[in-house]
């Protein structure tokens, strides 16, 4: 009995010792840390190894303030977002009313245009006026004068009867006379046969008396002037008085005129007779 139990109370002191050896050198790590002196205060080492304090409530109040002004930020993107479509309904507006406007504006410029374009309508038919009143002046001036010298005696007789006749056509033209295109043709007639003289020492002035009497006629049915470009007048072969720019033109004004080239025809075989 005594042998087994000699046995088993080696194996254990065997165990314990190998237990023991194990835990060894947590001992002596644990005795040598007891050993260690504690750092003196205020050092780093001390600093160090004391624990950590918790983050101080400035930075939790800086940390709800940047929250805050994120929040913020976030609340302007959305307004700014928000403002995005009014400022566009803005732009939109403004364009529709600039649309809407246009058309006023337009007609007001319209209207500014139209009257300017009156004023100097009307400036210019001023401005014709008195020059034909001039000109009838100067006409009437010249006639009296020529009715003067005719009753002196004075100058030479046929010039001074085709110098009234002209006068007498540019009267009857300007004031709106009738037979406008008689008187012309007489004018005409008494002219060149002034010029027919030989040796008329005012020949040039008639000449150009007759050129002017000449460029003066204008066409009886649509008032074409015979100074327009392409417009070359013919005498109608009935009455041989009125002057037309065509056949057609004739044509188309002959119930107009067919009254004065009867009369005007009748008047031409009297004068004829005589």
């Amino acid at each position: 009995v005594k042998g087994p139990r000699r046995v088993a109370t080696a194996a254990a002191a065997a165990a314990r010792a190998f237990l023991f050896a194990l835990q060894a050198p947590d001992a002596e790590a644990k005795g040598n840390a007891r050993d260690q002196p504690w750092p003196a205060e205020g050092s780093a080492a001390a600093s160090e190894a004391l624990p950590k304090a918790p983050e101080p409530a400035e930075t939790c109040v800086d940390t709800a303030a940047d929250a805050a002004d994120n929040t913020a930020s976030a609340a302007d993107a959305a307004a700014d977002v928000d403002a995005a479509p009014c400022d566009a309904d803005v732009n939109i507006a403004a364009a529709a009313a600039d649309t809407t406007n246009a058309p006023a504006d337009a007609a007001a410029a319209d209207a500014v245009d139209d009257t300017d374009a009156d004023t100097d309508a009307g400036t210019d038919t001023d401005a014709e006026g008195t020059h034909d009143e001039d000109e009838l002046e100067r006409y009437y001036r010249l006639h009296r004068e020529c009715e003067t010298r005719i009753e002196q005696g004075a100058g030479v007789a046929i010039n001074n009867e085709a110098r009234m006749a002209a006068c007498d056509a540019h009267i009857c033209r300007l004031s709106g006379g009738a037979d406008v295109s008689s008187r012309n043709r007489a004018a005409v007639k008494a002219l060149k046969a002034a010029l027919a003289e030989k040796e008329n020492p005012e020949g040039e002035d008639l000449a150009s008396m007759l050129r002017e009497l000449i460029l003066s006629r204008a066409c009886d049915g649509c008032g074409a002037s015979a100074r327009a470009e392409g417009v070359k007048l013919s005498v109608c072969t009935r009455c041989r008085q009125a002057f037309f720019c065509s056949m057609e033109c004739l044509e188309r004004s002959w119930e107009a005129h067919e009254p004065d080239c009867t009369r005007l025809q009748k008047k031409r075989k009297k004068r004829q007779c005589v």
